[in-house]
């Protein structure tokens, strides 16, 4: 486990595929859960690090970050919360997704996570704050503590911010718009997400990509 500061750390059983990352929040939050089959070793690597995560909540539906859901739950004995938007994708009832997440799905076999209770933008989760960022997905959100931003997929972090391509977006339209408004929250350093490496100095990146996207 990889502690990136501002009580947050960066789960590594999950490899380089999707980020996972818990949170010291009003309580640990787990945030994502990681692709199917990776949930044993998250749990392992909870345990082994002596924290265990009083809740779980997931940024969107995609199986690479709920994949691990329903298992880490049952380990840990926690609830699952979700954006409400998300439900139909989370419960596999969303069709024309695109390829790549559908084959995934299909390929690894993932069940619906459960979900116990479903929030919507706006409201505080365990003191993390939810901001609506959709366009990868239909109900898409990002979470935000003081300076740090937790994107998901709306961004992809790293030394300069990007965009997810076009055809992993349901509304890529809609997910431009989504950086452009994350780009107008002021003070906010360090940025993680699904797909990236950890960023300081998130405020002047997003408006850097911001500004890019809008040429």
């Amino acid at each position: 486990m990889r502690e990136l500061g501002d009580g947050i750390w960066q789960l590594e059983a999950t490899g380089r595929f999707t980020g996972v990352y818990l949170v010291a929040a009003d309580e640990l939050v787990l945030v994502d859960a990681g692709t199917p089959g990776r949930a044993a070793r998250l749990a392992q690597e909870l345990e082994a690090a002596g924290r265990r995560p009083a809740l779980i909540v997931l940024t969107h539906g995609d199986t690479d970050h709920t994949g691990g859901a329903n298992e880490l739950r049952r380990r840990f004995q926690v609830e699952v919360w979700a954006p409400a938007a998300e439900r139909a994708l989370l419960e596999h009832r969303l069709r024309g997704r695109g390829v790549l997440p559908t084959l995934t799905r299909v390929l690894t076999r993932a069940q619906p996570a459960t979900v116990d209770r479903w929030f919507e933008p706006g409201d505080v989760v365990a003191g993390l704050q939810v901001i609506a960022t959709p366009g990868h997905t239909p109900g898409h959100v990002s979470f935000r503590r003081g300076d740090l931003l937790i994107a998901g997929d709306a961004v992809q972090t790293g030394e300069r911010f990007r965009v997810p391509r076009r055809f992993l977006n349901v509304d890529h339209e809609r997910a431009l718009r989504s950086v452009a408004e994350l780009a107008d929250l002021e003070g906010l350093d360090l940025a993680v997400s699904g797909h990236g490496a950890p960023a300081r100095d998130a405020t002047t990146k997003l408006r850097r990509l911001a500004s890019e996207v809008r040429r």
